[in-house]
């Protein structure tokens, strides 16, 4: 199974960033039979002179399609996701259909990108996800990942990453099956 890690960010000098490859390298060290990728934005030279799903590069299309689950890493920024994260989802449709998403929330603040989580639900909702019932949250983020994306209490953070993806695959596998047989 394929799981598709999206980075929700374009700024220069996000932690968002730090926070994804953190997730990618903890998956990967526990879910040996399953593949990860780990894509952004800034990875498919988006055009903004069309917002259809025509603007969608092929090669994203595919990425989308084959994807088995999704999760989204992204910051909160003023309460809401960046645009570029906005656009890069719009970009396909029919291609999310009864797929799981699961949300990694990153913030400045205390609430670990609680609000952008709940409004990308509605978002997902839309274009078919279905959103996994387990969320992580990365609060304060500059006190917990250091500059060299080293996350401090490090076997805590793993455990939520396996957490999350233990429900997102489970999600995963059952939504596959259901797919199948219906």
């Amino acid at each position: 199974m394929r799981i598709l890690l999206i980075n929700g960010s374009v700024r220069k000098g996000q932690m968002t960033e730090k926070v994804s490859r953190f997730v990618l390298q903890t998956l990967k060290e526990n879910y040996s039979d399953y593949e990860f990728e780990l894509t952004d934005p800034r990875d498919w030279d988006l055009k903004f002179d069309d917002e259809g799903q025509s603007a969608c590069p092929p090669e994203l299309r595919v990425k989308v399609k084959e994807a088995d689950g999704f999760i989204i890493i992204t910051p909160e920024y003023n309460r809401g996701y960046p645009g570029s994260l906005k656009y890069l989802i719009d970009l396909n449709l029919k291609e999310y259909d009864h797929k799981p998403v699961a949300f990694v929330g990153v913030s400045a603040g205390i609430f670990g990108g609680t609000n952008v989580i709940e409004n990308l639900l509605p978002v997902v909702r839309h274009v078919g996800l279905v959103a996994s019932k387990v969320d992580m949250y990365v609060s304060n983020v500059a006190a917990v990942v250091d500059d060299d994306g080293e996350f401090k209490d490090v076997d805590i953070w793993k455990e939520r990453v396996v957490e999350l993806a233990d429900e997102l695959m489970w999600l995963a596998r059952a939504l596959k099956s259901a797919a199948e047989t219906v």
